[in-house]
């Protein structure tokens, strides 16, 4: 597991001789400080999983990132257009074969 230092420094790049700890702060990986990074983390796993499930998760970049706001979001990386071509008839199939072809009133995720 690695570990991250982090160094505050004045507008120069020297040291700050009055920051706590002497200026260091140490993050360690793969653990989430945030939580709603962890939700944002969980929900772009389950994402490449369903992207691998249709063979294109080696395709699109999905990343779990935290917004300045501390909101847990998803990042979905630029595709190719045949790539969003296909993206978009894989939800159009899916909303076809959902029960009365598309996502009833107050069913289904939220999409904002």
């Amino acid at each position: 597991m690695g570990r991250v230092v982090l160094r505050v420094v004045d507008e120069d790049g020297g040291p700050l001789e009055d920051a706590p700890d002497g200026g260091v702060l140490g993050l360690v990986a793969g653990v989430p400080y945030v939580r709603e990074w962890a939700d944002a983390n969980r929900a772009a796993q389950r994402l490449r999983a369903e992207l691998a499930g249709w063979g294109i998760g080696d395709r699109v970049v999905v990343r779990a990132h935290v917004s300045a706001g501390g909101e847990g979001v998803v990042e979905l990386g630029w595709v190719h257009p045949e790539l969003a071509e296909l993206l978009a008839a894989v939800l159009a199939q899916a909303r076809h074969h959902s029960a009365g072809g598309g996502p009833a009133a107050g069913r289904g995720p939220r999409v904002a």
